[in-house]
């Protein structure tokens, strides 16, 4: 186990222990915050790929809940093309979009989600009282 592992399972075992970090963590960040900004802005100006990677996989577990080989299983699976469409995933940044979390998701091309976005039950409502309307109208109006 790695010190900041110890630290960590210390910090959630002893309450007064863990406020005692948190004490010495705020007053280092007062004492030293330009120095602190200053190494990570030189670190991510390094490191861009590193930092885009790091961020791809942080999103897909903390908002997804799903790692990156479950991500890359799933590309595999869908042969590289959108649920709904089944058109070709370009090399674009936002492409696949992720839908769904968990082991139940699906990945589809960022116009795809927005169509899934506006199929909720009220739009539904609206779209057929809408149609409703434009035909009643197109049957009243003859042109002889």
């Amino acid at each position: 186990m790695s010190t900041s592992e110890q630290k960590r399972l210390k910090c959630k075992l002893d309450p007064v222990y863990a406020e005692k970090q948190r004490e010495y963590y705020r007053r280092y960040w007062g004492a030293n915050h330009e120095k602190i900004r200053e190494r990570q802005r030189r670190y991510q100006e390094a490191n861009p790929e590193k930092i885009r990677e790091q961020y791809r996989v942080s999103n897909l577990k903390c908002r997804h809940g799903i790692s990156t080989s479950a991500y890359h299983d799933k590309l595999i699976a869908q042969a590289g093309r959108c649920s709904i469409c089944k058109e070709a995933f370009r090399n674009q940044p936002n492409n696949p979009v992720v839908y769904g979390a968990g082991g139940d998701f699906d990945l589809l091309h960022p116009d795809c989600m927005q169509l899934i976005s506006k199929l909720s039950p009220k739009w539904l409502v609206q779209y057929h009282a809408f149609m409703k309307k434009v035909a009643t109208r197109a049957t009243r109006v003859r042109c002889e």
